[in-house]
């Protein structure tokens, strides 16, 4: 079948409209024309379309088989088209720009191309080894060049000298984005990259290394993907799989999605800057600099983190020149600066020679405000040199401690399971020393598990090891003390109050 004969019996209404007809023998225009159409206008079977049951001749007899096609597979290549005509399926790139003879050896293009598939029981297994194949990347190729000179995008004078080395760039942008996707994935769910051996041939389906969660991601996917795993396993050197192309990738990665904060918070016309410092785990003092806006498209309140900056001169003058200066360079109009948010440490907060002092003559509108998660810190570490209060953190603390051994939590954990409240808790947490949030979830726990901690002490209680039955009934006493009681339910109202939350 060539291509002189018409596409109306490929993509084709049962009513037999939307006719289309390539004929080379016409001029470019009219063929260029209906190519166009063949991309852009070609019917596509609605949700509500049933697909017949195939019916395949055998010689003189016809039977028919419970196959028909399924209309995800639309979806999930979006290359294929369906002929309601010939109930069979087509790959439109290759009808519209593969050339005859462009199979192996110059053999004539056949199913998806100058017949209609029809072999439903093998359709997955075609049509993902049809993407692989290298004439379909050509047709590819040649319809977006097609595409883009109708958008009037033209190509370099280097690539319309080298068809080639366009195809070139073209499948290196394909074998790329699955490289990239992976990237995506392990940042978005906070998975690290780097393995022991983050180097070397990458071989699909070696099940025995275990070279990192990046490879092993990209290694498991390419088991389902024929031209990901063709590339990996090529004899090139390029694969974008190197440490130095992951940096790169996530440099590219981080530059796009601070343009996008950028334009939002130039866009809401108004924004508070939040600053704070630490030192990092090579000494190094860094400045993490965050943004508060309105999203004028949502109406919702937003902070975003923009960028971690190193700096030398930890002075007011010194930090204030660093946030207006990486501000702009950002690309964020700093005239809109209507607060600012930071801790309470002199370098920041002084009157004369702090930040937000520096940051207000030059932006008067740029009102400061002592940051609230370090005044409820300061308040939480005060309240907690009160005596009854230090006594009573303390006993929830060790209390911890004491039912982390597995023999003691299995009591606990009978304790919580015969509860007859409802109960969402299962063990206690940690009191840390310098997260107030901590200490709020430590409380919060407690009081919900306070009943079956009562229950598990007291059965620890009768157990014959005098140490273990000791500590077990100094801690029921202790928790049942009026004083302490009183102490942590007030600890938990106090948790509760919206200022907190």
């Amino acid at each position: 079948m060539s291509q002189q004969t018409s596409l109306s019996q490929f993509f084709k209404k049962s009513n037999d409209t939307n006719v289309l007809q390539v004929d080379h023998h016409k001029s470019s225009v009219s063929v260029n024309v209906e190519k166009e159409e063949v991309l852009k206008k070609i019917w596509k079977p609605g949700t509500t379309f049933e697909f017949p049951n195939t019916v395949i001749f055998s010689g003189k007899y016809k039977r028919s088989k419970n196959l028909k096609f399924q209309y995800r597979w639309l979806h999930t290549f979006p290359l294929l088209a369906y002929s309601a005509k010939l109930d069979g399926a087509f790959c439109t790139f290759c009808v519209a720009f593969a050339k005859s003879g462009a199979g192996i050896n110059s053999q004539t293009l056949g199913a998806l191309v100058r017949k209609p598939f029809q072999n439903w029981k093998h359709a997955m297994e075609t049509f993902k080894n049809h993407v692989t194949l290298q004439y379909h990347k050509q047709s590819v190729f040649d319809a977006d060049h097609f595409i883009d000179i109708k958008k009037n995008v033209h190509l370099s004078i280097e690539n319309q000298l080298d068809t080639a080395r366009a195809l070139h760039i073209f499948e290196n942008r394909i074998n790329i984005s699955p490289v990239i996707e992976t990237i995506i994935l392990c940042g978005r769910q906070n998975i690290l990259l780097r393995g022991h051996r983050d180097f070397g041939k990458l071989t699909v389906d070696n099940n025995d290394v275990n070279d990192g969660n990046f490879r092993n991601l990209l290694r498991f996917r390419a088991r389902g993907d024929a031209s990901l795993k063709l590339h990996l396993e090529s004899s090139g050197t390029i694969k974008y799989t190197s440490p130095i192309s992951q940096n790169a990738i996530i440099d590219s990665c981080n530059s796009i999605l601070l343009n996008k904060i950028v334009a939002r918070v130039n866009e809401a016309k108004c924004f508070t800057v939040l600053v704070d410092e630490t030192a990092d785990i090579a000494g190094l003092e860094q400045v993490s600099i965050c943004v508060r806006y309105i999203d004028l498209k949502s109406y919702e309140l937003h902070e975003d983190f923009l960028q971690f900056v190193p700096t030398t001169d930890a002075s007011g003058k010194g930090l204030s020149r660093l946030i207006l200066d990486n501000l702009r360079e950002f690309g964020i109009d700093t005239q809109y600066l209507r607060d600012q948010g930071y801790d309470g440490a002199a370098a920041m907060a002084g009157k004369y020679n702090g930040v937000q002092a520096y940051i207000k003559k030059e932006h008067p509108l740029a009102l400061y405000v002592h940051c609230s998660a370090h005044s409820l810190n300061l308040a939480v570490s005060v309240s907690c040199n009160v005596f009854q209060i230090r006594n009573c953190m303390g006993t929830i603390g060790k209390l911890r401690d004491f039912f982390v051994f597995p023999k003691r939590k299995s009591v606990l954990s009978k304790a919580i399971e015969m509860s007859e409240n409802n109960i969402s808790k299962k063990s206690l947490k940690r009191n840390c020393e310098t997260r107030w949030i901590e200490r709020y979830h430590s409380v919060s726990d407690f009081l919900e598990l306070f009943e079956c901690v009562e229950e598990a002490l007291e059965e620890i209680f009768e157990w014959d090891h005098t140490d273990t039955s000791n500590q077990a009934s100094a801690f029921r006493n202790s928790i049942l003390q009026p004083e302490f009681i009183i102490t942590v339910v007030t600890v938990g109202i106090i948790n509760k109050t919206p200022y907190i939350m």
